[in-house]
């Protein structure tokens, strides 16, 4: 039906490599869609350890552990150790890059308003309503074996 075509759809856009590449071009952010994907995940929870990080990213550790190194020596993220045995770290965005991020959240979302910008306003507020419907309602019921 329209709605599952509809859902993979846009997961594959907002997963899509190309769409990260132009919309980091776009607002001047020069990072890989990984580094994106971290630093926005970190933009919604700061202050977080590379697990909690990586789930919020959808990215396995390895990567993310990888990732954030990468943006530490580039200057865009802190990576604060727990205590001495530096297994347990926690990472923060430095206001470089939560300035990054908030370029590339303005590209994003003004690429979103330039998509909808045909819309009648009346059609803009219901599909917002019925999106955040559609959110609230999925996360409500527990998951389901279809009989």
């Amino acid at each position: 039906d329209d709605i599952s075509v509809g859902n993979r759809t846009i997961k594959r856009l907002l997963a899509s490599r190309r769409i990260t590449a132009q919309t980091a071009k776009v607002a001047g952010v020069d990072c890989s869609q990984q580094e994106v994907q971290v630093l926005v995940a970190l933009g919604q929870r700061d202050g977080v350890t590379i697990g909690v990080l990586a789930r919020a990213a959808q990215m396995d550790t390895g990567a993310v552990s990888r990732t954030v190194k990468q943006l530490a020596v580039d200057g865009l993220v802190d990576r604060r150790v727990e205590d001495d045995s530096s297994r347990r770290a926690w990472i923060s965005l430095t206001e470089h890059g939560r300035a990054l991020v908030r370029q590339y959240e303005a590209a994003r979302d003004d690429h979103y308003q330039r998509a909808l910008g045909k819309w009648s306003q009346r059609d803009r507020d219901r599909f917002g309503a019925l999106l955040l419907r559609f959110v609230h309602d999925i996360q409500a019921p527990p998951l389901e074996r279809a009989a």
